[in-house]
């Protein structure tokens, strides 16, 4: 059966730290307030708004940033030259600009498109954004090598996760569910599977620097090989979760090594009565662990 993620999990709760969810009450300001108006005129996740914002203007969130190709493009999103005449005016402030210029391009290319921005993810605005229309082809690039899957992924990794720190106070401003998902699989790549497949969950583990868990009956093989006599190339466990250590609770004769974040668990007896790697000692076992880290476990 497929794993399927629940309220309490760790690993969500790493995910959740990963982009940005904290504990944290935020402090209202006008930028905060602008940012989720004009998030709700569109239907959209506040935190994606404002990250496609941030990437934009290099994280300066100024209404007059210039850049692109040329020094031609201006704004919040960086309005190109004809945008700039509908949607661009010089004296725009974050506020006014957000609220009215940049909701109402929206608003425009997706009618225009005949979509609609109710519910519109992170990589369907900045798509829009990147090349006038949420319908074009995602992985078609820029002037600068920048896709609108590339730049997604970017965006989510990058800008968001300091956008909802800067204005949210780490809190996560998601929409739905849905939302949610559409921006995890974004940062992974992986974006036509359901967050309920197994190598769905690897990517996230991967994402967030968490190795797969073990389950403990693997573990409990591992063990048993390691303590084989007859067993002559596994000398170790490596484990990846501390409550694992449990399973090492009546087996005295292993000891545990701190390697890369992970825990071996070492045979201490095998290894030392072991002729072919004379170490005979806890000096001489972790000076090899250290240059063969893997070695004492195949």
């Amino acid at each position: 059966m497929a794993y399927v993620p629940s309220d309490d999990d760790d690993l969500l709760k790493k995910v959740d730290v990963f982009i940005g969810q904290k504990p944290k009450t935020p402090t209202p300001n006008s930028k905060t307030e602008a940012l989720r108006r004009a998030a709700d005129k569109l239907g959209v996740d506040a935190a994606d708004l404002g990250a496609i914002i941030s990437f934009e203007s290099a994280g300066s969130f100024n209404p007059h940033k210039v850049g692109g190709a040329g020094n031609k493009y201006k704004g919040l999103i960086q309005f190109g030259p004809e945008e700039q005449k509908l949607y661009y005016k010089p004296n725009d402030t974050f506020e006014s600009q957000i609220e009215d210029g940049v909701v109402r391009y929206f608003q425009d290319r997706f009618k225009k498109a005949k979509k609609n921005t109710q519910g519109a993810t992170l990589e369907d605005l900045y798509t829009t954004v990147i090349a006038g229309n949420p319908n074009a082809n995602r992985d078609a690039k820029d002037a600068f090598g920048t896709s609108a899957r590339t730049g997604t992924q970017k965006i989510a990794k990058e800008h968001r996760p300091k956008v909802l720190q800067n204005f949210f106070g780490g809190q996560d401003t998601r929409i739905d569910d849905a939302t949610f998902w559409n921006d995890i699989r974004q940062m992974v790549d992986t974006p036509n599977e359901s967050p309920t497949e197994d190598n769905f969950w690897q990517d996230i583990r991967a994402l967030v620097n968490q190795p797969a868990k073990e389950p403990d009956v693997t573990i409990d093989a591992q063990i048993q090989s390691a303590s084989d006599p007859n067993v002559k190339t596994r000398f170790g466990v490596l484990t990846t979760e501390p409550e694992q250590a449990k399973l090492f609770a009546q087996r005295g004769d292993f000891k545990p090594f701190e390697v890369n974040g992970k825990t071996l668990w070492v045979n201490t007896a095998k290894v030392y009565a072991n002729k072919k790697l004379r170490l005979k000692n806890e000096a001489d076992l972790k000076q090899y662990i250290a240059k063969n880290p893997n070695a004492l476990t195949t």
